[in-house]
């Protein structure tokens, strides 16, 4: 995975998380981590294995475990089961302008 594919998986979390009526503090982290790996100015994979993910601003253990689940496996369990309850093509639905996660 680049770090495109991680972003965007972390920002699907977020809207999933938010579509779910989460706490806004954790579909802020994910959103805020999405961004922080897409304005990465190094491969994410050369980050993990120097493990250094931690050192990203914004990612903690917990952020930095699912990429390195991401990394190393190609997927990431906790997306699969958000994904479970919440169909993608819902989350394609937030990608209209004006459409946001309370009219989604």
């Amino acid at each position: 995975m680049n770090n495109r594919e991680v972003a965007q998986t972390f920002a699907d979390i977020a809207d999933m998380l938010a579509i779910r009526g989460d706490n806004i503090h954790r579909v802020l982290a994910y959103r805020r981590a999405a961004e922080a790996i897409q304005d990465l100015g190094q491969d994410v994979n050369q980050v993990y294995a120097a493990s250094k993910l931690t050192d990203i601003p914004g990612i903690g253990k917990t952020l930095a475990d699912k990429i390195g689940e991401m990394l190393t496996t190609g997927h990431l369990t906790f997306y699969d089961k958000l994904a479970e309850e919440i169909p993608p093509s819902l989350i394609d639905l937030l990608r209209v302008d004006g459409i946001g996660p309370n009219r989604a």
